[in-house]
């Protein structure tokens, strides 16, 4: 369901001319939605993942040279997870330095963590980088 639903919101913004060759930056911005195997996400690496999604086995490049120099099929590359591109608007409605100001305990920033089993409350939260969770 969460893939339809994020398939469906880069359509809306390709369509509202924030994604594509034409898009509001003047330059091309393309988003692709990859799922990848088991393999590739437990390598938790991004240049596996660029490997994967070329169709190799998702190992770790070396690096020199890194994604954002020669990345997927060697062009630049940017790639991020859910969570960045989920912080990305308050960032810019808000700022960097709000952003950086909402951690606590000398963090910055915010994570969304996620809490399941026999709780009075589970579900996905987002909380101040730093928060403890001791009783």
């Amino acid at each position: 369901m969460q893939e339809e639903i994020f398939g469906e919101e880069l359509r809306r913004c390709a369509k509202a001319g924030l994604l594509g060759k034409k898009s509001w930056a003047a330059i091309s911005i393309s988003i692709w939605k990859f799922s990848s195997a088991p393999a590739a996400t437990s390598a938790a690496k991004k240049s596996a993942l660029i490997e994967a999604i070329e169709g190799h086995r998702a190992e770790p490049r070396n690096k020199p040279p890194f994604p954002g120099q020669m990345g997927l099929w060697q062009k630049p590359t940017v790639i991020n997870n859910v969570e960045t591109f989920a912080n990305v608007p308050q960032i810019l409605a808000r700022g960097v330095e709000w952003f950086k100001s909402a951690g606590v305990s000398g963090s910055r920033g915010l994570k969304f963590v996620g809490v399941s089993g026999q709780v009075e409350h589970p579900g996905v939260f987002e909380v101040p980088m730093g928060t403890s969770w001791a009783k």
